[in-house]
C-alpha cells in the first residue's frame, strides 16, 4: 500500500471496526481491491469493487459502484444482494478524511 491507500485503509478499517479490519488496499483508476480479516473467520477475505465513481453534496458523499465481489461465496452472495437493493451506491457522511479517495476516483459525471 502506498501512503494514500494507507490513510483510506484506516480511515475505512476505523468506520467498520466492528467488523474488521483492511490490510491490503490497491485503488487502479475506478477500481479497489481490498483485503480484509473479518472477525470471525479464519482466512482473510478479499473483496474488489469496479466502476467506482463519486459525488457530494456537501453532507453527504456518496460512491457509486459497477460490480462488487467477495472471495467468500455465501458473502459474495449477501454483497450482490445489497448492491441490487441499494442500487449499487453507498452513502456515508461528508468527511475530511474521504478527501483522498476524492482524489483517487473519478467524479460521477
Amino acid at each position: 500500500m502506498n501512503a494514500l491507500e494507507a490513510e483510506i485503509a484506516k480511515f475505512l478499517s476505523q468506520r467498520f471496526a466492528d467488523v474488521g479490519e483492511i490490510s491490503a488496499l490497491e485503488l487502479a483508476g475506478a477500481d479497489v481491491t481490498a483485503t480484509l480479516t473479518l472477525q470471525g473467520q479464519a482466512e482473510p477475505v478479499t473483496f474488489r469493487v469496479a466502476g467506482l465513481n463519486w459525488s457530494s453534496d456537501g453532507t453527504t458523499f456518496t460512491l457509486r459502484f459497477r460490480e462488487a465481489t467477495c472471495s467468500l461465496p455465501w458473502l459474495h452472495a449477501v454483497l450482490g444482494h445489497w448492491s441490487r437493493r441499494t442500487q449499487s451506491t453507498l452513502t456515508l457522511k461528508e468527511d475530511l478524511r474521504l478527501l483522498p479517495l476524492k482524489f483517487k476516483l473519478p467524479r460521477a459525471a
